[in-house]
């Protein structure tokens, strides 16, 4: 049932570009789960860097030290819903993306203090690879890597971390990931790259979360929403749209040392504004900044596996994979087809 209710509602609420979608998928979840939370008493092909941060348990630890290492990978086109070739996409731009893979290396220091509010810092390491295709039949990648922006989240529960119920998140983005990464292409030896190639917003991000979660024991299942809210322009003269995600998980506990968490995950993101003045939209898809906007809906699986040592300390390893069921794009884009995540935890 609410699979089916995520893709009958309409995305014109949302985006104002005429692709019908779920871009009100997330602000129809997130509207009900937190009057639902006060009723009874609360980031996306962007991938949303602290999903899963509230589903992760500090227990009776004050500390929490992760690593997380994610895998992206996109290959084939689509505009709105519909697939398109790359001959039709070089039917309207000299240039057209075929593929994309993303390696992010993620660290994360948590701190709670005390039962009901909880401090994290995280930083990222990215690298970003593309192929392209011309019209006469070329072949060239282009990359980028380096340093993500750094984000530092305030969580709170009033009934405290551990009991169900509601949780608020309030966040800052620091744009510390580069907008101006340049690389080689046919036409130009050291070329400014398109939009997905750079590292991060270029501009101080606002997060809100809410989270509301039920059940007893460690069978728990809830819903959460995240915004990125974009602020001013970066100094390449542009802003990215704003981002909305919702998910609906699932945690059944396999063992006293094991644990499998179950979502559907719904992603929003709006197109850019403005626009950086050494691109070229006529020349790349990547490059036109009112064609980066979309819808997607997808569902995951991961497990935990958890180790308990001396003096209190417990270490983990999360694995989890996540798989598009529908996608919805301003296109023509480069369609998300799967993210994979590993992590090891420290806590104590």
């Amino acid at each position: 049932m609410a699979l089916l209710v995520l893709v009958a509602y309409p995305a014109h609420a949302f985006h104002p570009a005429p692709q019908a979608g779920l871009g009100g998928v997330a602000l129809d979840l997130a509207s009900r789960a937190v009057l639902t939370g006060a009723a009874l008493d609360d980031p996306a092909g962007r991938p949303p860097e602290l999903k899963g941060m509230m589903a992760m348990k500090m227990g009776h630890h004050r500390f929490m030290l992760r690593y997380r290492f994610g895998l992206m990978g996109m290959e084939g086109l689509r505009q709105g819903r519909s697939r398109i070739s790359t001959a039709q996409v070089l039917e309207q731009f000299p240039v057209t993306p075929e593929q994309m893979s993303m390696q992010m290396h993620m660290v994360e220091l948590m701190t709670m203090t005390d039962r009901r509010n909880m401090l994290m810092l995280m930083g990222s390491y990215k690298s970003l690879s593309m192929r392209h295709r011309t019209r006469m039949g070329t072949q060239f990648v282009t990359r980028s890597r380096g340093l993500g922006d750094l984000k530092l989240v305030w969580q709170h529960s009033p009934r405290g971390m551990m009991a169900p119920g509601t949780r608020y998140k309030l966040g800052l983005s620091l744009p510390t990931g580069s907008v101006s990464k340049r690389g080689r292409t046919p036409m130009n030896e050291s070329a400014k790259l398109p939009y997905a190639m750079q590292l991060g917003s270029g501009t101080w991000d606002l997060i809100l979360g809410a989270e509301r979660e039920w059940g007893r024991g460690r069978t728990r299942w809830g819903v959460s929403l995240e915004g990125t809210i974009r602020t001013g322009r970066n100094s390449s003269g542009y802003r990215l749209g704003n981002e909305l995600s919702a998910e609906l998980w699932r945690r059944l506990p396999l063992s006293n040392k094991s644990e499998l968490r179950l979502s559907l995950m719904a992603n929003a993101w709006q197109d850019i504004r403005g626009s950086d003045p050494e691109l070229n939209s006529d020349l790349v898809p990547t490059a036109g900044p009112h064609i980066q906007g979309g819808t997607w809906l997808g569902a995951g699986a991961q497990l935990t596996l958890v180790s308990r040592r001396g003096q209190g300390r417990e270490e983990g390893l999360m694995l989890g994979i996540e798989l598009p069921l529908y996608q919805n794009l301003h296109g023509p884009q480069l369609e998300r087809d799967y993210r994979l995540t590993m992590s090891g935890f420290l806590r104590w």
